[in-house]
C-alpha cells in the first residue's frame, strides 16, 4: 500500500489473548534506509506479558503486575536508532511484591515521551493509585508529578495517604538504574490507632494523632525510616489502653510502699488492667539515623494520666526503639516509668 508520499507503506496488525497492535511502517522521501513508524494503537494486558516483562528486566522477576496499558506514537528508525514521540497510559493497575510484603491497586498513569532517544518526557507527568498496603501498614491514595529525563526520575510532587494520615514528601530525584534514594516528608493527622501493630504488645487500644517531620531511606532492603520527629500538636491529646497486665509499672517501684501507690495513685492499678486508658498529654516519637551502644534507634515518651486528672502529667513513659527499623518500626518492651508531679 503507497504512503502519502508515494513509497512503499506497511500496515500491521496482530491480535491474540490480551495484546492488540496496529501499526505503519513507511520509507522515508528524504532518508530511503530509514523507515517511519507509527503506533496507532497497542493494548496490552500486563498480567499476560508480566513473564516476557519478568525475562527482560529481572528486577521484575518476583514482582506480579496486572493492569490495562494502551500506547500510540510515531517516529523513525535509522540506523539502528528508534526515535520519535510516545503516549503510554496505564488503567487498573496493580503490583503485588510477595517479597516485599507490598501490594499497590488502582494505579493510574498518564506519560508523555517527548524524546524516544532520549527517554525525556514532558513535564508534569500524573502517575496516582487507589491504596494497598507495605506489610501491616496501610496505604491510601497517592499522587506524584514527575518528569523523567534519561535514566533519573525528578519527583516534584508527591502526596500519600498513609496510617490514616498522610506524608508529603519534598521534591526528590531518583536513578532508574540505583533505586537507592533518601526523602524527607511532612507526616500529618498519623493516627494512632494504626500505628499499634509497631507498638509493644502491652498496648491494647491508641487513639489520637501525631504530626512531625521523616526522613525515609529506600534501598534493596526495603523501606526505612532514617529519622525524624512525631509529636501531638499543642493542645491535644491521645488515648492509650493497656492490655491487662497486672504489676507491670507497679512492680518498677520496689522502693515505694504499696499502701502509698494505692493511696496517691488509685488509677494506676486500673491502667494496669486495662480498665482506663492513659490520656496522654505529650506523646513524642524520634527516630535517629545511627544505633546508640545499647542498639536503639529511637525513643518513645508519652507523658499524661488517668482521663479527667486535674494534674499535670503526673505518670511518664518512655519506651526504646530497637534496631534499625528496616522496612518497619518496631518499638521495644524494655520500658521505664517515672512519676513526677503532685499527687
Amino acid at each position: 500500500m503507497p504512503s502519502e508520499t508515494g513509497l512503499p507503506k506497511l500496515a500491521l496488525r496482530a491480535e491474540g489473548e490480551g495484546t492488540l497492535v496496529e501499526a505503519e511502517l513507511a520509507l522515508l522521501p528524504t532518508a530511503p534506509d530509514a523507515l517511519h513508524w507509527r503506533l496507532k494503537g497497542v493494548e496490552l494486558d500486563l498480567a499476560r506479558w508480566s513473564g516476557a516483562l519478568a525475562a527482560q528486566w529481572p528486577a521484575l522477576a518476583d514482582v506480579t503486575l496486572s493492569g490495562h496499558v494502551v500506547l500510540s506514537g510515531e517516529g523513525e528508525w535509522r540506523d539502528g536508532k528508534l526515535s520519535g514521540r510516545v503516549l503510554v497510559r496505564l488503567s487498573a493497575g496493580r503490583v503485588d511484591v510477595p517479597a516485599k510484603k507490598l501490594t499497590l491497586e488502582g494505579l493510574e498513569l498518564a506519560v508523555q515521551i517527548d524524546d524516544l532517544a532520549a527517554r525525556r518526557t514532558a513535564p508534569a507527568q500524573v502517575f496516582t493509585l487507589r491504596g494497598g498496603h507495605y506489610d501491616v501498614i496501610t496505604l491510601g491514595a497517592g499522587r506524584f508529578v514527575f518528569a523523567l529525563d534519561g535514566d533519573k526520575v525528578q519527583v516534584a510532587e508527591a502526596v500519600l495517604e498513609a496510617l490514616g494520615g498522610r506524608l508529603i514528601l519534598a521534591p526528590f530525584a531518583v536513578a532508574l538504574t540505583n533505586p537507592d534514594v533518601t526523602v524527607a516528608a511532612r507526616a500529618e493527622q498519623i493516627d494512632v490507632t494504626l500505628l499499634l501493630p509497631l507498638l509493644p504488645p502491652v498496648m491494647a487500644e491508641a487513639h489520637g494523632h501525631l504530626n512531625g517531620d521523616l526522613t525515609f531511606r529506600r534501598d534493596s532492603t526495603g523501606i526505612q525510616i532514617l529519622q525524624g520527629h512525631l509529636g501531638l500538636n499543642p493542645g491535644e491529646v491521645a488515648d492509650l489502653l493497656l492490655a491487662p497486665s497486672p504489676g507491670v509499672f507497679t512492680r518498677q517501684l520496689p522502693t515505694i510502699p504499696a499502701y502509698v501507690v494505692k493511696l496517691f495513685y488509685p488509677w494506676l492499678a486500673k491502667i494496669e488492667n486495662g480498665e482506663v486508658p492513659i490520656r496522654a498529654h505529650r506523646m513524642d516519637v524520634d527516630f535517629t539515623p545511627t544505633l546508640d551502644a545499647e542498639g536503639h534507634s529511637g525513643t518513645v515518651r508519652i507523658e499524661g494520666g488517668p482521663p479527667g486528672s486535674a494534674h499535670e502529667a503526673p505518670l511518664l513513659l518512655d519506651l526504646n526503639v530497637y534496631g534499625p527499623l528496616e522496612p518497619l518500626i518496631r518499638f521495644g518492651a524494655d520500658s521505664r516509668m517515672h512519676f513526677g508531679g503532685t499527687p
